[in-house]
């Protein structure tokens, strides 16, 4: 399995593409990219899915531009973040968002030779979601390098991303590797030592 980093947009969010055989799925399209574009075109791929962790702006922005480019992609996006898919809840939004398959906890998602596991993890958004398979980690933004998702949006919970991030995330195996929707990767272990979600005073 290959993948592709695109850091977009103002606020720097990270989209992933994920390909083998010619295949794609792409995670977090917060913009509309010609970077993405010209990747996915030089390399001949077929994209067969996207999937948004959480439904704000800079993560389903540049979603409805690509189904409407490869009408044969699946969007998936987590149920519970619905009042972000709609164009009047959402800013930068000019129609509600496309979606094919709501997700819920517990989901599975096939791509190439892998099965991913949904995984809810609300906090930063009701519906955030982290995508799980064989020791590789998208959380959104869930966690971060040696940080976590922002809790003062509409329906962020502090006490709920603690509970998401101490108890499903940091349940994983330690040599996870965690891409986060913002800045560079890390490791389950990494961030278990050093978060300072972990040290209840800093909250």
């Amino acid at each position: 399995m290959n993948l592709a980093v695109f850091v977009l947009g103002e606020y720097k969010s990270n989209c992933y593409l994920l390909y083998k055989n010619y295949q794609a799925l792409i995670i977090d399209p917060g913009y509309n990219s010609k970077r993405v574009d010209k990747f996915i075109k030089e390399n001949g791929l077929i994209v067969e899915a996207i999937y948004v962790t959480h439904g704000h702006i800079d993560h389903i922005g540049g979603v409805n531009s690509l189904k409407k480019r490869y009408p044969k992609i699946k969007v998936y996006a987590p149920r519970k973040d619905q009042y972000w898919y709609l164009k009047d809840n959402s800013r930068g939004l000019t129609e509600d968002l496309l979606v094919d398959v709501y997700v819920k906890q517990g989901d599975y998602i096939a791509f190439a030779d892998k099965i991913f596991e949904v995984i809810e993890t609300p906090g930063h958004s009701y519906g955030s979601s982290c995508l799980y398979s064989d020791k590789v980690l998208f959380s959104g933004d869930t966690l971060f390098y040696h940080s976590y998702g922002r809790t003062d949006l509409y329906l962020g919970d502090i006490k709920a991303l603690r509970d998401s991030i101490q108890n499903k995330l940091f349940k994983l195996p330690h040599d996870t590797i965690v891409y986060p929707g913002h800045g560079k990767p890390t490791t389950i272990l990494e961030e278990i030592i050093y978060n300072p979600i972990v040290r209840k005073e800093k909250i």
